[in-house]
């Protein structure tokens, strides 16, 4: 559980960092001054990592960032486990953050214990639901990462879901599913992973959408009201 990210020290210890990072400074290099100079817990230094950017990745990311209304008219290419996770992580009234690049993210390492629980499923399912509400037409790739168990289970209940609602496409269990969905250049990717965000041509936060639209009132904690709480 997230203890005490609000408290006075962590949004300085955020400010700090973005300073940081504004002006050139490598982010493992500035991130690791700042958790030491804060005395920041473990939980407070991974909502640093994956909610705060610089300015000029935050400018870059947006360039590439669909926007929901034009969600039925590409093609997906969506990174299984990372949308699932963080679908999972509102169902189960997890922390979430609006991150400055405008994705939201989980950030509580619940990963492999979410993937092992039936949750995943409900997300899926969710998912699926959400996209032939929206008429999505177009195909839809689902990647899964060959490594995590259960992964070929969860790929054919995919395929089971996708043909009972009506949906074109696939899923494939693969080696890397980051590294395989930037491989999709005429797709849009679905993922919040900052790698996969930086190596794709156009990207959708698919899981911060459906969360919106279908799950509110979720907490989403905005990483940028949070800094501007000084």
């Amino acid at each position: 559980m997230i203890i005490n990210f609000l408290s006075q020290q962590f949004i300085e210890a955020c400010i700090d960092y973005k300073y940081l990072l504004d002006r050139g400074y490598y982010w493992e290099s500035a991130l690791n001054f700042v958790v030491s100079r804060y005395r920041l817990n473990k939980e407070q230094r991974n909502i640093m990592l994956r909610t705060i950017f610089s300015e000029k990745e935050i400018k870059s990311r947006l360039a590439k960032k669909v926007d929901p209304g034009d969600l039925t008219c590409v093609k997906l290419a969506i990174d299984g486990f990372n949308v699932l996770a963080t679908v999972s992580t509102a169902l189960l009234n997890l922390p979430l953050f609006l991150s400055l690049d405008g994705f939201v993210r989980d950030v509580t390492s619940l990963f492999r214990r979410i993937i092992k629980s039936q949750v995943i499923y409900t997300a899926l399912y969710i998912l699926i639901l959400y996209l032939s509400r929206v008429k999505f037409e177009n195909e839809v790739i689902f990647l899964y990462d060959a490594q995590v168990s259960g992964s070929g289970i969860l790929a054919l209940y995919t395929r089971m879901l996708m043909k009972n609602f009506n949906l074109k496409g696939k899923a494939h269990v693969v080696k890397r599913a980051d590294k395989a969905s930037i491989l999709f250049r005429e797709y849009v990717v679905a993922s919040s992973d900052s790698v996969v965000i930086k190596l794709s041509e156009k990207v959708i936060d698919l899981a911060g959408i459906i969360i919106n639209d279908l799950l509110m009132p979720v907490k989403i904690f905005d990483i940028e009201d949070v800094i501007r709480k000084v």
